[in-house]
């Protein structure tokens, strides 16, 4: 196929070097634009207007100002080939598709999909705007939704938006080697979502799918049972939850180069349920710009396997850490084993209100900027912590507490701290090490008598590797 191609080397723990419609009655009021039946015909009353907006004839690009152009991450640094069209080469328009931004397209565009037999590309025509009002399903391997210039608009109720699942907002990718490139997604759901995979924009689901030039607006990216992912060159703006959301199964996959801001949760998060041993993991966490959420943290970490968090630039964190690595017995989250947080830029971690706040939460979590911690008996242990920059926190720098071993905190720069630069509230032992070197607050070398100068030979935190 045509297709992005990921090349992976030897056991994926070598992928990542440790790396608008209106409607109204009476004079003076627009009537609904919609061909055939109100967008919420047969689902309740189909209100609009307390979880959602209510449609519009035309439906402005809010993220427009945010831009990633291809040559600002080149995917050849990761061995994966630039998109490319696999024939054949459909046409949803040639399915019944108007995108008019009226009628729905639900059913056409999965007739397309569904007409790819053997793989191809199901094309949106640039310029479009496709009205959807349930899930897109892509569930044969081999197939692409190419949608550069093209847009989605998913439209669902209030109802809908009020219990878990019923918002289908989003694209299903169930079977293998399946992608979206260079399509974009709003969604009309305004208010938080319980996460699950039917309110995310798009949802990957089996092996080798890829999700690369995409723009999701009011929703993310869910990642559950995937392996061998890509998630590179994504705008996402104001999802209902997490951002970028990486759970149960998924494995060996790259996120890499995505802008994120102001979401509901977690910008990027791993997260492995289940007590006892993490089985999501290998992942990279790289080179991507977040920012301005009004719940959550920066990038989280909660449970997990071989994760490496490098080069990422993550701002305004208003409510919890900017980077967060823990295992919670109170959501029952695996141990963690083996991180990497190296090179990153992290500022304004609970100093500053979020500019776009619909919660209207407004209560800090206390979080140090990296904040380390095992809760109760699960534990957090193989962590590096080197050469990042922290500038301007409410609270501590480098927060590390509960049941974590084996914490190697070095070479980093930190500036206008509000409370404790590096905090240690571990028990440490001969066999199990909390280190610190060559940290600095300003121009001052920082000391901390809970540190011991070096780990245990031998010792280093979990890693994966690019070839």
């Amino acid at each position: 196929m045509g297709r992005a191609r990921l090349n992976f080397h030897g056991p994926v723990a070598a992928i990542v070097a440790c790396l608008c419609l209106a409607s109204g009655d009476g004079a003076g009021q627009p009537q609904s634009a919609f061909h055939g039946p109100h967008p919420g015909a047969g689902h309740g009353s189909g209100r609009f207007g307390e979880a959602t907006s209510e449609p519009l004839p035309s439906v402005a690009l809010e993220s427009a100002k945010y831009t990633i152009a291809p040559e600002q991450l080149a995917l050849s640094a990761y061995a994966i080939s630039e998109p490319a069209l696999s024939e054949p080469v459909i046409s949803v328009d040639d399915f019944g598709a108007k995108g008019d931004a009226r009628s729905d397209d639900t059913d056409a565009i999965n007739r397309a999909v569904r007409s790819l037999n053997r793989g191809g590309t199901v094309r949106f025509t640039p310029g479009k705007t496709y009205l959807k009002r349930g899930l897109l399903v892509v569930d044969r391997a081999d197939i692409q939704l190419w949608g550069y210039g093209a847009r989605l608009y998913s439209v669902v109720t209030d109802e809908e938006a009020r219990v878990k699942g019923a918002a289908r907002v989003g694209i299903q990718l169930l079977a293998p080697r399946t992608a979206v490139y260079g399509l974009t997604l709003t969604s009309n759901v305004r208010k938080r979502l319980t996460g699950h995979p039917n309110a995310s924009g798009v949802h990957l689901a089996s092996d080798e799918q890829q999700v690369i030039d995409a723009r999701f607006e009011y929703a993310g990216i869910f990642a559950r049972k995937a392996r061998r992912f890509v998630i590179a060159r994504n705008v996402v703006y104001r999802s209902t939850a997490d951002g970028i959301h990486v759970t149960t199964g998924s494995s060996d996959g790259l996120v890499v180069g995505n802008l994120v801001r102001e979401t509901g949760d977690d910008m990027i998060a791993v997260v492995n349920y289940g007590l006892g041993e993490p089985t999501v993991g290998n992942v990279l966490i790289e080179r991507n710009d977040v920012s301005g959420q009004y719940w959550g943290r920066g990038i989280a970490i909660v449970g997990g396997r071989n994760i490496t968090v490098r080069g990422n630039k993550i701002a305004r964190t208003a409510f919890g850490a900017g980077i967060l690595v823990h295992s919670e017995t109170s959501y029952r989250t695996a141990n963690v084993r083996g991180v990497r947080i190296e090179e990153n830029d992290i500022r304004e971690v609970q100093t500053l209100a979020p500019d776009y706040n619909p919660a209207r939460r407004r209560r800090k979590a206390g979080h140090g900027a990296i904040d380390v911690n095992g809760q109760g008996a699960q534990q957090v242990s193989g962590v590096l912590i080197r050469k990042n920059t922290i500038q301007g926190t409410a609270k501590d720098g480098i927060y590390v507490r509960g049941n974590a071993c084996d914490i190697d905190i070095s070479g980093n720069d930190l500036n206008r701290i509000g409370r404790t630069p590096i905090h240690i509230d571990s028990e440490t032992s001969l066999a199990c090490r909390i280190a610190c070197t060559a940290n600095r607050l300003g121009r001052a070398v920082l000391s901390n008598p809970r540190c011991s100068a070096a780990l245990l030979p031998g010792m280093s935190a979990g890693s994966v590797t690019l070839e």
